[in-house]
């Protein structure tokens, strides 16, 4: 079984993000979704071993290093990983989200943005907003394993 910690909206919040690797060292694999990217650099991991996976988000602007979107492939569960500003969640919803995710023939799709979770499934697609950790404390842990989504655990601070 694989765990991997989903943050996203930081906007400077590091010691937040901290708390959260702290509190889930084990996790091995960290995926952040945007507005925050120099937060996930800045903050201090004391796993040095994590896997990160980061996306860039519409208040990352300086950030020309990290993609706006990927997908990504952890124990045979494929994950289409995005900030949600370029797919438009606030004016159309999970719409282009679902799509794109879709045509990927990803299993799960992340997004953050609007800064509320969300579970939703659509067809054979799940899609996970975890909201801001800034605003809300919130994060996610997913346990997958052998292609399959095992758990999803809503944490707060």
């Amino acid at each position: 079984m694989t765990k991997i910690l989903v943050i996203s909206d930081s906007h400077g919040s590091v010691k937040k993000i901290e708390k959260a690797l702290a509190d889930n060292f084990s996790c091995k694999y960290l995926i952040f979704l945007g507005d925050g990217t120099d937060d996930i650099k800045n903050a201090e991991d004391l796993n040095q071993n994590r896997i990160k996976y980061v996306v860039r988000g519409n208040c990352d602007r300086l950030d020309y290093f990290n993609p706006l979107l990927l997908t990504a492939n952890i124990d045979g569960v494929k994950f289409y990983i995005t900030h949600g500003h370029q797919e438009k969640i606030k004016e159309v919803g999970t719409d282009i989200i679902e799509s794109r995710a879709m045509s990927e023939d990803c299993d799960i799709a992340l997004f953050g943005h609007t800064h509320s979770y969300a579970n939703i499934d659509f067809c054979n697609l799940k899609l996970l907003n975890p909201g801001s950790i800034r605003d809300n404390n919130c994060y996610l842990v997913l346990t997958v394993d052998n292609g399959k989504l095992v758990d999803i655990e809503r944490k707060t601070l």
